[in-house]
Parts: C-alpha cells; sequence; structure tokens
C-alpha cells in the first residue's frame, strides 16, 4: 500500500512540475512580448505566438494575457479590427477567472480601440468600466491614465469644460497618492485645455510648470512635448511666428535625441500654410514622409500631403500621393487610412469631374469603411473571430483537431490526478489525526503532572503561611499575658525580662522564613526573577512584603507575619509602592499580581 501510495505521489508531483514548468514558460513568452512592444514589434508577433501556440487553452489567464499583447501589437499597426476581437477575448477570459485589475485593462483597450476611431460615446462606457475595475482593486496609477485618456476624450470633442473637470480628478488622485512622476502629462494637458478654453495666461502658467520639470529630467522627450504645447498655445493666441519657433526647437531637440518628430513636422507645416508659406509648409510635410519607412505608418503623412495638395487644388499631386497612402494602407492593412485615402480620391475625381472613377472610389471607401464593427456584418465578425482565436487560417482544423485531443489528455490527467488527491489527502488527513492524538494525550499527561505539582506547592505553600501566623498568635499572647503579670508584680521584673528577651529572640523565625521561600518559589518560580531583574534595589523586607501581596494577605494576615502593627504594614506599602516608582494613584496589587 505504501508502494502503491509513493508511485501516485511521484505521478502526481512530476504532472504538477511539467504544468508549472509550462506555465512559468508560458508567462515569460508573455512578458517578453510585452517588454518589446515598443522596441521590436516582429519580436512580438514571435514570442506571443509561441505562448498561444504552448498553451493550446490550457491556462486560461496566461491566454487572456496573450490576446492582451496580440491586440496592442495590432493596434500600433493601425489593425483596429482584430485588435478589437482580442481584446474583446481576453476580456471574457479575465472576467470568467475573476482577474478585476486584467478585467480594467481590458475594458480600457477595448476604449482606446472606439477612441482611434473617434466613436467616443462607444469608448466612454469602457473608459467607465475599467476606473470602476481599477478603483476596487486600488490600481490608482491606471485609474489616473484612464481618467486622463476621459479629459482627452472631451477635448477632441470640443467638450473642453467636462474634460478640465475629469483632469482635475486626475490632479487629486496624483497628489493623493503621491503619483509625481505623472505631473508633466497633467500640467501639458491643462496647459493644453486652458488654451483652448482662451485663459492663455493659466495655459501659459501651466505650460511653466510641465518646462520646469523638464529641467530635472534626463528624458529628453518631456521637453519635446512642452515645448510643441506651448507652440500650440502661441498659435491658439495668433502668434504663429513664436508657435514655429517653439516647434522648430522641438524639433530640433527631438531629432538630437532620436525622438520620433512627425507630428511635429506636420503640425508646423500647417502653421507655414496659415501664413501663405506653401513651399515650408510642403517642405515640413516631406520631412515627416522621409522620416518613416513603409512599415511606420508612413500611409498617414502620404495622406496628410494628398489632402494639403488638394487644398492647393493640385489636383495631379493630390491624387498621386492619395493613390500612394492607399496602397501603402492596404499593405500594411491599415484600415482607418485606407477608407479616408479612398474618400480623398473620390473627392479630387469629382473635382474633376471624373464621375466614373469617383463613383468607383467612393464604393471602395464604403468597403473599406465597412469593417467588423458594423452591425449588419455579424457573420463577418464570428468568423473572423474564429480566425483570431487560431491565429493561424491555414492549419485551422489541425488546431482544432490538435485542441480535441489536448483536451482529452487533460480530462484523462484531471481524473488521474483527482484520483491521486484525494488519495493523498486521505493518507496525510489519517496521519495528522493520528500524530495530533497523541500529541494531545502527551499534552495531557504533562499538564496534570504539572497541575498536581503546582496543587502540592499552593497548598504547602498555604500550610506554611498559617502555621507561621498561628505561631505568631500564640508568641503575641504568651508575650502579652507575661506583660499583664509583670504588671500586677507576680513575679520578678529581671524573670520577665529575661523571658520576653527570649521569646522576642525566637520569633525572629529565620528557618520558618526559609521554609515559606521555598515553597513560595515553587508555586510562583519566575516572580522572584522578574522582580529582582525589574527592581534590584529592593531590601530582604520589601521582598518579603511582596510575596505577602502576591498571596493575596490582608493587612491584618501581614501584620501577624511580620509581627508590626497594621499601620506599620500600611506605611510599608506606601514605601514600597514609591520603590516600584508606581503612580499615586496605582494599584500595588494589581501591579505585583502581573510579576
Amino acid at each position: 500500500m505504501k508502494v502503491f501510495l509513493g508511485l501516485l505521489f511521484v505521478l502526481f508531483t512530476s504532472q504538477v512540475h511539467c504544468q508549472l514548468q509550462e506555465q512559468q514558460k508560458i508567462q515569460y513568452l508573455n512578458e517578453r512580448a510585452h517588454f518589446n512592444l515598443a522596441r521590436d514589434r516582429d519580436s512580438v508577433c514571435y514570442y506571443s505566438r509561441q505562448a498561444f501556440e504552448l498553451n493550446k487553452g490550457r491556462f486560461p489567464i496566461e491566454e487572456a494575457k496573450t490576446f492582451v499583447v496580440l491586440g496592442m501589437c495590432q493596434k500600433y499597426e493601425g489593425k483596429l479590427d482584430s485588435a478589437y476581437v482580442l481584446f474583446d477575448l481576453a476580456k471574457d477570459l479575465f472576467q470568467e477567472n475573476g482577474m478585476t485589475n486584467d478585467l480594467g485593462t481590458s475594458y480600457w483597450y477595448l476604449g482606446k480601440v472606439w477612441f482611434d476611431l473617434q466613436q467616443f460615446e462607444k469608448a466612454a462606457p469602457f473608459y467607465t468600466r475599467a476606473i470602476e475595475a481599477f478603483e476596487s482593486t486600488s490600481n490608482h496609477e491606471s485609474q489616473f491614465k484612464v481618467i486622463n485618456g476621459l479629459a482627452v476624450m472631451n477635448f477632441m470633442q470640443g467638450k473642453y469644460v467636462e474634460g478640465l473637470d475629469y483632469l482635475h480628478q486626475a490632479l487629486a488622485i496624483v497628489e493623493r497618492q503621491n503619483l509625481y512622476h505623472n505631473h508633466f502629462r497633467l500640467y501639458n494637458n491643462l496647459g493644453s485645455v486652458y488654451s483652448h478654453l482662451k485663459e492663455h495666461d493659466r495655459a501659459l502658467e501651466f505650460n511653466e510648470l510641465a518646462m520646469s520639470i523638464t529641467d530635472t529630467s534626463s528624458n529628453k522627450g518631456l521637453l519635446v512635448q512642452a515645448l510643441g504645447n506651448r507652440a500650440e498655445i502661441y498659435r491658439r493666441l495668433g502668434v504663429l511666428d513664436s508657435a514655429i519657433h517653439y516647434y522648430d526647437q522641438s524639433v530640433k531637440i527631438g531629432e538630437k535625441f532620436a525622438y520620433d518628430t512627425r507630428e511635429l513636422l506636420a503640425l508646423k507645416s500647417n502653421l507655414h500654410y496659415s501664413k501663405g508659406e506653401t513651399k515650408d509648409a510642403l517642405s515640413d510635410l516631406r520631412m515627416a514622409v522621409a522620416g518613416a519607412d513603409n512599415s511606420d505608418r508612413v500611409e498617414k503623412y502620404l495622406l496628410r500631403l494628398g489632402n494639403f495638395y488638394f487644398g492647393l487644388n493640385r489636383l495631379d499631386s493630390a491624387l498621386f500621393f492619395a493613390k500612394k497612402a492607399l496602397d501603402v494602407s492596404l499593405r500594411n492593412d491599415v484600415n482607418i487610412v485606407a477608407y479616408r485615402s479612398a474618400k480623398l480620391l473620390s473627392e479630387v475625381y469629382l473635382r474633376q469631374e471624373n464621375y466614373k472613377l469617383a463613383h468607383d472610389y467612393l464604393n471602395q471607401y464604403s468597403v473599406y469603411r465597412d469593417s467588423v464593427f458594423n452591425t449588419e456584418t455579424e457573420s463577418k465578425l464570428s468568423d473572423f473571430r474564429v480566425q483570431i482565436e487560431t491565429l493561424d487560417k491555414t492549419n485551422e482544423i489541425e488546431l482544432l483537431k490538435a485542441r480535441a485531443d489536448l483536451d482529452e489528455l487533460a480530462r484523462i490527467s484531471i481524473i488521474r490526478q483527482s484520483v491521486a488527491v484525494v488519495l493523498i489527502l486521505t493518507l496525510v488527513i489519517v496521519m495528522i489525526l493520528l500524530w495530533n492524538r497523541n500529541r494531545q494525550k502527551k499534552q495531557k499527561i504533562s499538564y496534570m503532572k504539572l497541575q498536581g505539582e503546582m496543587e502540592m506547592n499552593d497548598l504547602e505553600l498555604q500550610k506554611q503561611t498559617l502555621y507561621m501566623i498561628n505561631v505568631n498568635n500564640q508568641m503575641k499572647e504568651v508575650e502579652d499575658g507575661l506583660r499583664s503579670m509583670n504588671a500586677k508584680n507576680d513575679i520578678t521584673t529581671n524573670d520577665i525580662r529575661k523571658i520576653i528577651s527570649g521569646i522576642m529572640v525566637n520569633r525572629s523565625m529565620d528557618k520558618e522564613w526559609d521554609k515559606f521561600e521555598n515553597y513560595f518559589s515553587k508555586a510562583h518560580k519566575k516572580f522572584k526573577e522578574n522582580l529582582q531583574a525589574k527592581h534590584g534595589n529592593l531590601t530582604q523586607q520589601d521582598r518579603r512584603l511582596t510575596t505577602l501581596i502576591k498571596m493575596d494577605l490582608s493587612n491584618r494576615e501581614i501584620a501577624s507575619i511580620l509581627d508590626i502593627e497594621q499601620r506599620s504594614v500600611i506605611i510599608k506599602r506606601y514605601r514600597l509602592k514609591k520603590k516600584l516608582n508606581l503612580e499615586k494613584d496605582g494599584d500595588l496589587e494589581a501591579y505585583i499580581q502581573t510579576l
């Protein structure tokens, strides 16, 4: 039986060990993928696919984390449809497994997808759910970021007062939770919103606060943002030369420290265009395009160039860049730029009165605009969800079959593990019960022995105390009688004095005190040690008085043992209280009982 149980235990532990190793490997791959999101997105795809293939649905929480990382990668590439489905899958898994904080992250990312599509009414509920989830888990950092996102969302809709309210909520969280590293972002956003509200003095005041943070920071990207924000404030003030100056500074610092300055160049281009400086405006936009390759969202800036030439009525150039933007966006699967490029092409051909091509591109615009978010294409959403779940269209059937086989193996493994666990738990419980019973038996015997010794010591101590009281009382009676006889002159004074002297000598009872202290030490083992440790300045008479008080004797009984008046006992107690450093209203008996 023992051998069988041992084999079951080894089998169970080996299976658990293998599963833990695989789970740790999947966790490691997810962490590597997340770490590389802002650095090397090709490796993100590689690590997250490896994690998905290794998992195959066995560890739902790790699978959900894989979906989140893949969704973020898809979002960065502009593939919002794919990102939405992945975040939605992750949300369901986190919800099923009670992962509230990760559930909040999923809601947040789902809201970000709608935010990127500028469908703010659909984004807002997801942001609200994310805030509730982060608040319940005390994740104040993420709570702040989502509230800040709601503020930005309101700014983009022109709701600056509402956005300002969210910013002040975020500022309250930052100051209450000491999240000072977020001050820069808040000051930058507050400067922007006050600028929109035409409170330019306050806008510059917050921009100065943001700039002051950059003075002590090694992150030059913050300085790039602060200068860009100052440029925007001056643009709204109508001081375009100052705005261009600060954009120039921001671009130069960004290029020096290898930051992405394409968006700054595009904004600077708009300012040159507003001043009628077409050449400088085109130069800035071309620099933005040159600063990106075909895999780095260049389609966004190609589309801006197309719109720029369309605004100048240079239709041939507008067609060239719009078509190039469409080609690159289709190649990179960036639908949001694809449908906007098709719309621009339709408008250009319409202006050229080429109605056929205008109609064709308008149809293309409708097709590209139609995505998984269109409620009329629910079947497409279902098909796409299945494809995303497998993440390998060509091997869909094989993966499903493999998953079914794995599910069957997992079921058998769970049955084996359950049997092993039940047997092991039964054995452990029996062993614990036997050990506990034996331990309780030993404790009971030891307790009874100790209790007997304590009762014996208490009994001897009481007997010795009563004996000492009785002897002292008898000796007192004899002394009083002799004194009475002396008063009546029944015997000689010299004889009486000798008798009284002998009685007083014998009443010292040193031997009886030795017995008493011996019994007391056995009954109260730690008392004398504690008393000596805390109050080493006590005399022998003081220590004797404390032992008698410890035994809860009355003043009359103490006076009888010590052969003194009751009033003397009261005086001695008062002096002892002072030596023990007790307060005037302190309880002497209670203190001694604690020693």
